[in-house]
């Protein structure tokens, strides 16, 4: 009968679970894993926010470049200067009745320079700035923060005619060409 008695198992030690400190790691393991990944996260939103921003700074300069072609080719600001844009990238066209102010985003400032000192052989050559800003102030159009401009692009372009056109039509003006 000693020996039945060994063998028996209480009811206590025959149920099955989780004891407390086991369940207390396993929360702690949990927990440290989540503040990982919250903290991974701020880092995450502002790389997207950053590829985001640079994708649409690439629409607006591909649709600023577009806008140049037949410009003419005079010192100062681009006809169009300051262009609006909204946060797809998409121009705002100012004579629109009314001005869709409400979605401006990006701003972009179009300067065909001139040189002091042209560089050879480069008679009809111009150097194009543009200064990309974002935020702006949607009511007045003014870049908002310190960072801004916070993209400087600058190419040059030029007339494919040469520079004595004007005498063949006296009323030519020279465009921006490609």
């Amino acid at each position: 009968m000693s020996v039945n008695r060994a063998l028996s198992v209480s009811p206590r030690t025959s149920s099955a679970g989780f004891t407390l400190t086991e369940v207390v790691l396993s929360l702690g393991v949990v927990a440290t894993a989540l503040v990982a990944i919250i903290g991974l996260l701020p880092a995450g939103l502002d790389a997207a926010r950053h590829a985001a921003n640079y994708t649409v700074v690439a629409s607006v300069l591909e649709d600023l470049n577009n806008r140049l072609r037949g410009q003419p080719l005079a010192t100062g600001p681009a006809a169009f200067s300051p262009a609006f844009f909204d946060e797809h990238g998409v121009f705002l066209d100012p004579s629109a009745t009314p001005p869709n102010t409400t979605r401006r985003l990006y701003r972009a400032d179009v300067q065909i320079g001139a040189w002091s000192t042209p560089p050879t052989g480069t008679s009809g050559l111009r150097p194009i700035i543009i200064k990309l800003s974002w935020p702006v102030d949607p009511a007045s159009g003014d870049p908002l923060g310190a960072n801004n401009p916070q993209t400087v692009v600058t190419y040059t372009a030029t007339v494919l005619t040469g520079s004595n056109w004007t005498a063949i039509d006296p009323t030519y003006v020279p465009t921006i060409e490609y």
